[in-house]
């Protein structure tokens, strides 16, 4: 995929969290995050770590833990 392409996994993402189904979301996301890292996408990398941040949020996560996987 294009850098700064909008990737077709957001839709199903997007669909998920609509359904509360937040924990799926969350895997989702990680699977999206992985590639933009792996493509160097840096856009939609940050994208997934702000949904991924506020999906754990939901699903419990403390949110010194994002913050911490961000920096690393």
């Amino acid at each position: 995929m294009e850098p700064g392409t909008s990737d077709p996994r957001w839709s199903s993402i997007d669909s998920l969290e609509e359904k509360g189904l937040y924990a799926d979301a969350l895997r989702l996301t990680d699977e999206v995050l992985a590639t933009a890292r792996s493509e160097g996408d840096r856009l939609t990398e940050f994208r997934a770590w702000m949904e991924r941040a506020r999906f754990q949020g939901y699903t419990g996560v403390d949110e010194s833990v994002s913050l911490d996987e961000l920096e690393a």
